[in-house]
């Protein structure tokens, strides 16, 4: 114990020695040299941290705008219009959409991120952009639209792999598949997405700083769980905007609203590479990093900065995983959630490893009362046969009754709940 006191102190020594400058946005900057040397030292001295890892059943995936179509993340500008730069297309998909969050879902998401703006007549739609001109046939700021216009726009017009010579996903007024294709691409509102996913988790991102969108966005969500019966803590919210994020709080206490912004993340993990502990404000929040970041420090660090994230009662995320090899690397890992644009190369790696034993335990369990009771030669005018029946069947129902709590008992996460009922249901 002594001896690793003295490797944790010398490793915290090494940061005050060799400060660390983090960057200014999750993932976005190289880490400078005195961080590797940092690294090396740390690798060598080995500071003790727990052990605890965690599958991927176990963390909170979060699919950025459901299952949709992706692009080159390199050399990206606020102005640049990714629809027009995708990947050639695996599926017909859109980000934002009901079908897109259905996959999602189906795919083992435990929360989808989406996008919000308000319209001029008092409704909340679900669209990622600003602007109406890279992904729709449509042209102007999304929020200063009437709601029936921006129902009236195909949000698959703009899509294209190859320069504008095909558009895979716009709806040609021609076809005779045009109504269907129509219904497909048609801007959905949040009401929508609730009717379609009544106990799912969502992160609202909320783009505008307008006191309309703010109000517009309670007074929907306020009706939406009267009406709908939604439960609003099922619901995450985040704006880039500290003074609308206090009012969500406010109006809404039931919504997670996270502590702190991006650039305060920063902050925290800053210090920490600094000085080796967090400042006080940095507790009971969400902290991370980007997958890229986070690859880069060595195992035994990247243990010990999560051990201490959980000790000051925040979380640990991750942004950005999309790849096999990423997401496989997590489960060495205390990882609370991840956040991934590529849901359909992450989802299926998920292994519910504790919902099959759940069910395996259950399965021989009914097959052992079945068993019993085989024993017991029929003789349906005897009373003690009678009693010895009707006995059986309650020890039965007890037992499928207090299984169908082992969701909460074994602190499923969503998608293990999923799982689980999926496969209990028919039993």
């Amino acid at each position: 114990t002594y001896v690793s006191g003295i490797k944790c102190y010398l490793c915290v020594e090494m940061l005050r020695i060799f400060p660390i400058s983090w960057g200014t946005s999750m993932g976005s900057d190289i880490m400078n040299q005195k961080l590797i040397i940092f690294f090396i030292v740390v690798l060598q001295l080995g500071c003790s941290t727990t052990t605890h890892v965690r599958p991927l059943a176990e963390m909170t995936i979060m699919a950025h705008r459901g299952v949709y179509q992706t692009y080159p993340r390199e050399h990206l500008k606020p102005d640049t219009c990714t629809a027009e730069i995708i990947y050639p297309p695996t599926h017909d998909l859109l980000e934002n959409t009901i079908l897109s969050m259905a996959k999602a879902f189906e795919l083992n998401a435990d929360m989808i991120e989406l996008d919000i703006h308000s319209t001029t007549d008092g409704k909340i739609v679900v669209f990622h952009d600003w602007t109406l001109e890279c992904r729709t046939n449509g042209s102007g700021v999304v929020q200063e639209q009437t709601f029936d216009f921006l129902r009236s726009l195909d949000i698959g017009y703009g899509y294209t792999a190859d320069k504008h010579a095909t558009h895979p996903f716009r709806c040609e007024k021609s076809s005779p598949e045009y109504p269907s294709c129509m219904n497909k691409n048609r801007m959905p509102t949040l009401k929508e997405i609730f009717q379609a996913f009544p106990v799912h988790k969502f992160v609202i991102n909320m783009k505008s700083r307008s006191q309309l969108t703010l109000d517009t966005l309670v007074s929907e969500l306020k009706s939406l769980s009267s009406s709908l019966n939604y439960n609003l803590r099922n619901l995450s919210f985040y704006c880039n905007d500290a003074a609308i994020n206090d009012k969500i709080r406010k109006l809404l206490p039931e919504v997670d609203v996270p502590k702190l912004r991006i650039a305060e993340v920063n902050s925290c993990i800053n210090a920490y590479f600094k000085s080796g502990v967090f400042p006080v404000n940095c507790g009971k929040a969400y902290l991370g990093m980007s997958i890229e970041d986070f690859r880069n420090l060595t195992v035994q660090m990247a243990k010990q900065l999560i051990n201490d994230v959980h000790g000051i009662g925040s979380k640990f995320i991750i942004l950005r995983v999309d790849s096999v090899g990423d997401a496989k690397y997590l489960e060495n890992f205390d990882v609370d959630l991840f956040w991934t644009d590529r849901i359909d190369i992450v989802g299926p790696l998920v292994k519910f490893e504790r919902v099959a034993a759940d069910l395996e335990a259950y399965d021989l369990k009914i097959e052992s009362l079945k068993t019993d009771f085989s024993r017991i030669s029929a003789e349906p005018k005897n009373k003690e046969w009678i009693k010895q029946k009707l006995a059986h069947m309650v020890e039965v129902d007890q037992f499928m009754r207090k299984f169908s709590s082992i969701s909460i008992d074994h602190k499923y996460t969503s998608k293990e709940d999923r799982r689980f009922w999926k496969n209990f249901d028919p039993r």
